[in-house]
């Protein structure tokens, strides 16, 4: 007997989502019959359609027959690309062999199913824009992308996850962006993106590797112990981590500095972790050479820097850290942070020997001395003496300044949160010896200074 059933909604809402409208239309038998459904909530669209037969067994009623349509529109656009085979029951759904267009990519199915609420899947997928899944994961990337990623997965939950995926950079690159702007200037240049995850009994192994022309190489290596639930990750399962990175050159990380101050060197990273995901312990080393900082608005050169920096049972400790100032040398060693502690209980002891800070025309300063600079909470204590070895200020009166409350055209408005900042209250306690080399001109006056300064 054909049968025919048109159904129409408007406004449904549940705790979780809300429908606007939704309309179904259903022609035919129950051994024979079509079936179209169509949804959207304002942003998002579905259309489906479908003909199959449904069984009415009581002990297990099921429908099978054929997906047609199945668009998907808005948030994530999603296309079946070629009609695919459908069972669904009370307590299992499988879907056989499909090929859809997501994120702007193309995903073969090779089996889907759900078997009493376990999750079984197969399949590949290529072309898909990593900045599209960024976006979808509601985590934007920090870099411009124009990376399409492609890869593989078998999954399956009996009750405990067992699998593997792995996932290959395709085409395309990562660039910093300066003011908004892509330059080929600024890629990273991949040449080797991979990630491969295995799952057995829920117990994760992970392995990535990164390697790119300008900004070095790097390898990830992590464990995760199955938890007590299966299926369930869990904070408490035991975890492993090795992170191995080598920057062959700083300047990638350029643009984000902006037009302030250019920075170059090499530095590689070495990363240990061990513990649960609840409470990781981690060690490991950083180390930087031949670094370069030059800000030429504020007179500052800095060369042949070099940096050694460890990291044992979350404390980081500074070991070594110079830099090279004109004809002398800073240096510095000492505790930097605590993890868990919010970087406050850091002490770091510094040492300058003909140190030149400054070098302009109108401001240069040669130094040496040596203090601590330390923090706590919401603090920041810098103490020591110093001696000027040479030194010129050229004093000019500042032009006029324009008041906060002026918003110049064609200017981005300043927000006024960024004026409300809490910045740690700063205690001084340097004793500065003018030594007898420091000079100074301005509003008609030339002349030496000499003496002492105590600021506190």
């Amino acid at each position: 007997r054909r049968r025919k059933l048109d159904a129409e909604a408007t406004g449904v809402t549940s705790a979780t989502r809300s429908v606007a409208r939704a309309a179904a239309h259903l022609r035919g038998t129950l051994d024979a019959h079509t079936l179209t459904l169509d949804a959207n909530n304002g942003s998002d669209t579905l259309a489906v359609a479908a003909h199959g037969a449904l069984s009415v067994d009581a002990k297990s009623p099921a429908w099978r027959g054929t997906l047609d349509k199945l668009d998907l529109g808005g948030t994530l656009a999603l296309t079946l690309a070629a009609p695919a085979r459908a069972d669904i029951g009370a307590q299992r759904v499988h879907i056989g062999a499909a090929r859809v267009a997501i994120a702007g990519g193309n995903l073969a199915i090779g089996d889907f199913v759900i078997d009493h609420g376990r999750i079984s899947s197969r399949g590949a997928f290529a072309d898909v824009p990593l900045a599209t899944l960024a976006q979808l994961a509601g985590k934007p990337l920090p870099m411009a992308s124009t990376l399409t990623l492609q890869g593989a997965w078998s999954h399956a939950a009996s009750p405990r996850i067992n699998g593997t995926l792995s996932i290959r950079n395709q085409h395309g690159d990562l660039f910093a962006a300066e003011n908004d702007v892509v330059s080929a200037g600024y890629a990273l240049g991949i040449t080797q993106l991979s990630v491969d995850a295995t799952a057995h009994d829920d117990a994760w192994t992970v392995a990535g590797m990164l390697e790119t022309r300008n900004a070095g190489r790097g390898e990830l290596r992590a464990t995760l112990g199955a938890g007590a639930e299966p299926g369930v990750p869990s904070l408490d399962a035991p975890i492993t981590l090795s992170l191995r990175a080598a920057l062959a050159s700083l300047a990638p990380l350029q643009p984000w500095l902006g037009s302030v101050a250019a920075v170059d060197g090499r530095a590689t990273l070495g990363l240990r972790g061990e513990g649960t995901l609840h409470a990781p312990v981690l060690s490991g080393t950083f180390t930087g050479d031949a670094l370069r900082v030059d800000a030429p608005q504020w007179g500052l050169a800095l060369s042949d820097g070099r940096l050694r920096a460890s990291l044992a049972r979350n404390v980081v400790t500074l070991d070594e850290f110079t830099f090279k100032g004109g004809d002398g040398r800073f240096s510095a060693t000492g505790t930097l942070a605590r993890a868990g502690n919010g970087g406050d209980g850091a002490r770091v002891a510094w040492q300058a020997d003909h140190f030149r800070l400054l070098n302009r025309p109108d401001l240069r300063i040669v130094l040496s001395g040596r203090g601590t600079i330390a923090t706590a909470p919401k603090k920041l204590a810098l103490a020591g003496k110093i001696s000027i070895d040479d030194g010129h200020i050229a004093y000019s009166p500042r032009e006029a300044l324009l008041g906060d409350d002026v918003v110049i055209k064609g200017r981005p408005r300043v927000d006024e949160n960024t004026r409300d900042l809490r910045v740690p209250a700063l205690h001084l306690d340097l004793d500065v010896d003018l030594g007898r080399s420091l000079t100074f001109e301005g509003e008609g006056l030339e002349t030496a200074l000499g003496g002492r300064v105590h600021v506190t």
